[in-house]
């Protein structure tokens, strides 16, 4: 979701979503809210690609912190 356009073509937004992996028992852990904040560009009229950064990634665990309000802002509810 692009939230800012900048004077030299780069775009910026939030890309938002859940994971779940396995811990060292092999189950599942549950799934867990993460966002990362981009920024995109354009490579040029003659090419159909992008260029990005990750300008910074957060997983948001459930034992050491709680999901902020400005990831509910950003991305809508975390359930």
């Amino acid at each position: 979701m692009p939230n800012e356009d900048k004077p030299d073509g780069t775009v910026s937004g939030y890309v938002c979503g859940q994971i779940n992996a396995k811990n060292g028992f092999g189950a599942y852990e549950g799934f867990l809210p993460f966002i990362m904040a981009i920024n995109m560009k354009s490579k040029g009229a003659f090419s159909s690609g992008v260029t990005y950064s990750v300008a910074k990634k957060k997983i948001y665990t459930r034992f050491s912190e709680r999901v902020p309000a400005s990831y509910k802002d950003k991305c809508g509810p975390d359930e």
